[in-house]
């Protein structure tokens, strides 16, 4: 049986920064994670697909609907949005043709 692995992005409001990070079959974050500290607006589309193949994943099914978007609230009740998108590790063509672009 697969498990799906997923990507999670949104407002952290401890970091003050849009992050995007790897999340384990577990529904536990993992140690892969970028923000984006300066960011008034929510990184683009592109800008969070690059991120993932950076961290070595890529959203199983593309396009903004691959993002499911939802509304939360933290432990002081402040509502947050939140998405979370499938993702697969990248192929080793994928990895290859990443390393030859260099560092994003």
């Amino acid at each position: 049986m697969t498990q799906t692995v997923r990507a999670g992005f949104g407002w952290s409001s401890e970091e003050s920064a849009w992050v995007l990070y790897i999340i384990s079959p577990g529904l536990e974050p993992s140690e892969l994670a970028v923000s984006w500290p300066e960011a008034v607006a929510p990184p683009s589309l592109l800008e969070r697909y690059d991120v993932l193949a950076e961290l070595g994943y890529a959203v199983v099914q593309g396009g903004p609907e691959a993002w499911e978007w939802s509304e939360a609230a933290d432990d002081r009740g402040e509502p947050f949005l939140l998405a979370y998108a499938v993702v697969r590790p990248l192929t080793d063509r994928e990895v290859t043709e990443q390393a030859a672009l260099g560092p994003g």
